[in-house]
């Protein structure tokens, strides 16, 4: 408003008055002429332009989501919620482990090959200082079957195997009784 006021005096023509003056009438001399181009102080909006402005100030003044703060005594970082198309998208199936060995020149890296129904597959997890090859050939586990292959190590891994974990260490997630390799977890 303050700048339509100084806007309002340009087109009258006449310099801003001072507050004891504002009282008084008739200071405007006579035959004192408006501007010759008169400008709208209050254009008319677009209803569409507002709305558009509108929907970005309610975006910007949402509040923000608060995740809820991790259960007492986990350290992991909470993820962000994902929905259950993009669970869908996450195979789930049962594995059986055939053969476990070290990865050479790490410290870390297991290598299995699992039995997954379809095929063998070549699974590269970091699990080392948690298991010895020989406590996991022969566990059934559970896979994650259609995650991108990578090399890890200098192996080839063509999945993953899910693990649980507490303030013990890992567990290995399985099944709750004997099962086929490749059945579907859902």
């Amino acid at each position: 408003m303050p700048e339509t006021a100084k806007k309002v005096y340009a087109e009258f023509n006449v310099p801003a008055r001072k507050a004891e003056e504002l009282d008084r009438f008739g200071l405007i001399p006579d035959g004192t002429k408006v501007t010759e181009k008169p400008e709208i102080l209050f254009a008319r909006l677009d209803p569409v332009l507002i709305n558009e402005k509108v929907k970005i100030m309610e975006e910007q003044n949402k509040p923000k989501q608060v995740q809820p703060a991790p259960a007492e005594g986990t350290t992991e970082d909470a993820k962000p919620e994902i929905t259950i198309e993009d669970f869908d998208k996450i195979q789930l199936k049962v594995g059986k482990i055939l053969t476990a060995e070290k990865v050479e020149k790490s410290k870390k890296l297991l290598h299995f090959t699992v039995d997954t129904g379809d095929r063998i597959r070549s699974i590269v997890s970091g699990v080392a200082k948690f298991f010895t090859p020989e406590e996991m050939v022969g566990k059934e586990v559970v896979v994650v079957a259609n995650l991108k292959p990578a090399t890890l190590g200098g192996v080839l891994s063509e999945g993953m195997i899910l693990f649980g974990e507490d303030e013990q260490g890992l567990v290995t997630v399985t099944t709750g009784r004997k099962t086929v390799p490749g059945s579907t977890v859902c």
